[in-house]
């Protein structure tokens, strides 16, 4: 049997911390539980009442977007007409349109080819020299293709697989959670600008920075996730504010002083200091992404509702749990 050098013994070693420690981490409870429940423990402990219990993650329904697509208006441009089109640019954009690979793609490619055709006819109906005929094939196409934009994003929004991702069940990030949807939404408004600079300001659309903002996108926290843990952290802090409101002010009781100062403990140096601060990123998340929801998902898909909904619902929770707080406060002097 050979012997074990220093060098392959602290490799082993070393190695087998790693792995005690990967899965620690991975074993270890989402944030919002392990500081809810220590919150909740200590409550329980320092007031003397039994653990409640606890409430469970609700997962967010799977989205069968396919509800969502919408069909397309026929806007038929040949590749005969297309070839008459050339001294405006506007043939390319047609081809690839019409080509087999054109006809099978989704998601981003098929959105940047609508606006490319769009601008392509818009430009060519600039054209000084433009036949009569030509002008009468195009002026048509180009007013459908122009009122056919929002039914263009719908379906993008339906098909992209970067952005059905978003509502898939996940725990969003338990450090700078705020920062992450701040990246997330400035991603989303950064769609809205290149939409506008096709649609509006009939710019040749960029399929690379398409590409590359739902690149970012594939590493983006999850909104459903966002959704879920606002509606968790209502529950624990329903059930928290339910222990405290059952608890009368005890301050008078000069034998109660060690509970007072455990309690004041528990209030400023657990909550306030672990707790809170969590509870603040998760709204101030939830605010930055119903500034630019609203402006990028259609209102009868009800998504940005219930965001809003959930964030409504644990600002509710969040008064309270403070409201539930605020006899104790007053009757202990603040503690």
């Amino acid at each position: 049997m050979k012997r074990l050098t220093i060098k392959t013994l602290l490799l082993v070693i070393g190695g087998a911390a790693a792995l005690a420690a990967a899965y620690h981490l991975l074993s270890r409870p989402p944030l919002l539980e392990r500081v809810m429940v220590e919150y909740q423990q200590r409550l329980s402990r320092v007031l003397e009442t039994p653990e409640p219990e606890r409430p469970t993650k609700q997962h967010f329904p799977i989205i069968e977007w396919k509800q969502y697509l919408r069909p397309e208006p026929s806007i038929q441009i040949s590749f005969l007409d297309s070839f008459e089109l050339s001294a405006c640019g506007l043939n390319d954009a047609v081809i690839k349109a019409n080509s087999p690979l054109g006809k099978t793609t989704h998601g981003v490619t098929t959105l940047v080819q609508h606006l490319e055709i769009g601008n392509g006819l818009f430009y060519c109906l600039q054209q000084a020299d433009l036949s009569s005929d030509v002008k009468a094939l195009l002026e048509p196409a180009s007013i459908a293709k122009t009122q056919a934009i929002p039914l263009y994003w719908n379906n993008y929004l339906a098909q992209e697989p970067t952005l059905r991702n978003l509502w898939l069940s996940a725990t969003p990030p338990s450090t700078d959670t705020s920062e992450s949807y701040q990246q997330l939404a400035a991603t989303l408004s950064a769609h809205l600008a290149l939409l506008e600079e096709s649609t509006v300001e009939h710019r040749e659309p960029d399929k690379a920075r398409w590409l590359a903002h739902n690149k970012r996108l594939e590493q983006a926290p999850s909104i459903a996730g966002l959704i879920e843990e606002l509606d968790l952290a209502s529950e624990w802090l329903a059930l928290n504010a339910e222990i405290v409101a059952d608890y009368h002010p005890f301050c008078a009781d000069n034998a109660q002083a060690g509970k007072r100062e455990i309690l004041s403990n528990v209030l400023h140096n657990y909550y306030m200091a672990h707790v809170q601060p969590y509870l603040a990123e998760l709204d101030h998340s939830a605010l930055l992404l119903l500034e630019v929801l609203p402006h990028y998902y259609p209102d009868e898909w009800g998504l940005t509702a219930v965001l809003s909904g959930a964030r409504a619902h644990f600002h509710r929770a969040t008064k309270a749990h403070v409201n539930a707080w605020q006899p104790i406060l007053d009757g202990c002097q603040g503690l």
